[in-house]
């Protein structure tokens, strides 16, 4: 009988070979986990930023009072907030008096759009605020 075993020679070329392409295969999977990783966290970070200078907007806003919630005293909330360049703020500002004849005016809303790049998208979201008179 013959026997079917062969005897082990130690480590061979092919072992190398595919224990590389192993590797390899492994190092691209981490890589590419840790890129997305880092890309979403640069994401959830540049929508803290622009919220937190929303939030500083809306609370302007709110101090005022309804008559003086116009283009351009709105334009200048934003402009006092020195938002960084890389956001793009464009709004408009709705009576809902405009939108019903029969309402008294005592609704506005602030309807801002917020444009960004992160990485080769554009990102953009809206933010309504909501002033009411008192």
């Amino acid at each position: 009988m013959k026997n079917i075993f062969k005897k082990e020679n130690g480590i061979t070329g092919i072992d190398i070979t595919i224990s590389i392409i192993i590797f390899i295969m492994g190092a691209a999977v981490i890589f590419n986990l840790y890129q997305k990783l880092y890309e979403i966290s640069v994401e959830y970070k540049a929508n803290e930023i622009i919220i937190g200078y929303l939030t500083e907007i809306c609370e302007e806003i709110d101090y005022e009072n309804y008559d003086n919630i116009t283009q351009d005293r709105v334009n200048e909330i934003i402009k006092l907030a020195e938002i960084p360049s890389q956001y793009k703020i464009t709004y408009t500002i709705k009576n809902y008096k405009e939108e019903n004849a029969k309402a008294e005016d005592d609704v506005k809303k602030v309807i801002m759009k917020v444009e960004y790049n992160i990485g080769n998208q554009n990102r953009n979201f809206i933010f309504p605020k909501t002033k009411v008179r008192e």
